[in-house]
């Protein structure tokens, strides 16, 4: 989970390190509309009337405004100028891109060493479980020669009991045994990312056969 977060991140700041750099060649659009309409117009001033200049007649000075008047504008600026702060967001970005990126070779060591050493403690507490699981069936033959000679007269209620006891102590054992193997195989599956619950059949029996021949090749070391 952890080296999946880390993987988005980087896929995040890749983006934006590449979104800083095409910045320099993207140029900014802009684009304006204005529209006028005179819907009326009355009042002192409102009319220009001509004027009569002896000897020249009348004469029309100016010209009402239309009624109704439009304009549009366009407007294409490239960032040539802003370079110090452009550069420095290139920049940063980049340092930014690194650092996640030896991050998650750190985390990849770190998830190898915890997946090996998961691995090397499953290996123990499997050889453990088997060896408890041994143990305890040779407690009870040993309990059931006890019982047959307690019942020949030729062992005392002490011997019985310690048998008894030392029957059940095994039998304990290696039930812890097998809840501490399930334990490390959790710890396994959880440094690997993935739970073998999520498998089907054949891929259970898969991973737990690969498990084995590891257990196998790995059991005197």
């Amino acid at each position: 989970p952890e080296l999946q977060v880390l993987n988005k991140a980087i896929e995040i700041q890749d983006r934006i390190s590449t979104a800083s750099t095409t910045q320099f060649f993207l140029p900014t659009i802009g684009i304006r509309g204005q529209v006028n309409n005179t819907f009326y117009r009355g009042g002192a001033g409102s009319e220009f009337n001509p004027i009569t200049i002896p000897g020249i007649g009348q004469i029309q000075i100016g010209a009402p405004p239309k009624d109704f008047s439009w304009n549009v504008g366009l407007t294409l600026s490239l960032p040539l100028f802003e370079g110090a702060a452009r550069f420095a967001e290139v920049e940063q970005a980049s340092i930014e891109l690194k650092k996640l990126n030896i991050q998650k070779e750190s985390l990849q060591t770190q998830l190898e060493l915890a997946v090996r050493s998961a691995l090397h403690l499953s290996g123990s507490s499997f050889a453990g479980m088997i060896q408890a699981k041994i143990s305890a069936e040779s407690s009870l033959k040993n309990l059931d020669i006890v019982i047959n000679m307690y019942s020949a007269g030729f062992a005392s209620i002490t011997e019985l009991l310690d048998a008894q006891n030392a029957a059940l102590q095994a039998e304990l054992l290696a039930t812890s045994s097998q809840f501490d193997f399930l334990i490390d195989m959790m710890n396994v599956q959880r440094s690997i990312g993935e739970f073998i619950f999520t498998y089907d059949v054949d891929e259970r029996e898969a991973f737990i056969n690969r498990l084995e021949e590891y257990f196998d090749l790995n059991k005197n070391k």
